[in-house]
């Protein structure tokens, strides 16, 4: 029965396992109930610490469904080692929630030193990993005891698969995420893990190409009047520029941006990208198009202005997932839209 199991997303897991360096991977047919699933088996009746900067959806879960299940949630800056440090020794939590690079501002997580002060006293770490792929970071070297992917973006990089993973360390903890998949119904159907599959086979070549657009369009928006300020960890004055280098291994930085336009209005950002024709506005990442999306109408809807506003989402910010297509293409489309 499909649902207890099928050859075709066992196949996509293994290939996850080895990918991402883990022992153990789970898929599920979306990003969201995978971290709904990781955050079940693992935070469920537990102190659970995060960083604020997580996917909209992901911190909603947080605030209004985990809660409920007896656990206890606080947010801290995953850039204030200090703060991080303290929490982690006078709490201590049962979770760490981290992501790589954060949605929408690419803030980059210091990972290696996360998960040893977690593990420090006895905290698992949840990462997700989707804005950098297992091409830039695997976590699961790392010591993180579960690594979330969103497969609807980078892995299978085409826009037409909606899936997740989580890939883990402990056999309990596999056991435990196979059975919430089949209580729940979360299963990731044949078809989709094929084309996952097939995906996964050029999602180097592709991240190759996507981290080199990136990073020509943060050039190209650093220097141009319209814009107030350019999110991207390839720019040398971002203050994770140089852990990024570290961490990734020299492979790039990502293929994810954000900026801040200098007129911060909801009205002017949709200007901008309703003036696009390479670029198309749509609410995911990871497409070999280049995309555009509004995080205060999409991923980060349902935070308040004042959420909004206390990790820097702003009105007149647009966030970037560049695609493959000939850089120089890519900015005379941004060129002719800021205009």
């Amino acid at each position: 029965y499909a649902r207890d199991g099928s050859p075709t997303p066992a196949l996509l897991e293994e290939a996850l396992t080895t990918l991402a360096r883990g022992r153990y991977t789970t898929v599920f047919g979306s990003g969201m109930a995978a971290i709904a699933a990781a955050l079940a088996v693992a935070a469920a009746g537990k102190r659970v610490l995060a960083a604020p900067d997580l996917y909209g959806r992901t911190y909603h879960l947080m605030q209004s469904w985990l809660p409920g299940t007896g656990a206890e949630v606080r947010f801290a800056n995953a850039q204030d080692h200090e703060g991080i440090a303290a929490l982690l020794r006078d709490w201590q939590p049962h979770l760490l929630v981290l992501e790589t690079l954060s949605n929408p501002l690419v803030k980059i997580s210091d990972l290696p030193w996360l998960i040893a002060q977690a593990q420090a006293v006895g905290c698992k770490t949840l990462v997700d990993n989707t804005f950098a792929s297992p091409y830039l970071c695997r976590p699961a070297e790392l010591g993180a005891a579960f690594t979330v992917e969103s497969l609807t973006k980078y892995i299978n990089g085409h826009g037409d698969v909606t899936g997740g993973a989580v890939t883990c360390l402990e056999a309990g903890d596999h056991k435990a995420l196979v059975e919430y998949r089949t209580a729940f119904g979360a299963v990731l159907d044949p078809q989709a893990a094929w084309l996952t599959l097939r995906g996964l086979r050029t999602l180097g070549l592709r991240l190759r190409q996507q981290c080199a657009n990136a990073a020509a369009l943060a050039a190209f928006l650093t220097v141009h009047p319209a814009v107030a300020h350019v999110y991207y960890p390839g720019l040398s004055h971002h203050p994770g520029h140089a852990l990024a280098g570290q961490m990734f291994g020299g492979r790039g930085f990502g293929g994810m941006l954000a900026f801040d336009l200098a007129e911060a209005t909801r009205a002017r950002a949709w200007q901008v990208m309703d003036r696009l024709h390479v670029a198309v506005a749509a609410p995911t990442l990871g497409d070999i198009a280049t995309l555009v999306s509004h995080p205060r109408t999409a991923s980060h809807r349902n935070l308040t202005p004042a959420q909004a506003a206390a990790i820097g989402i702003g009105e007149g910010a647009i966030r970037v997932s560049a695609g493959i297509e000939h850089s120089d293409d890519l900015l005379a489309d941004f060129r002719q839209a800021l205009a």
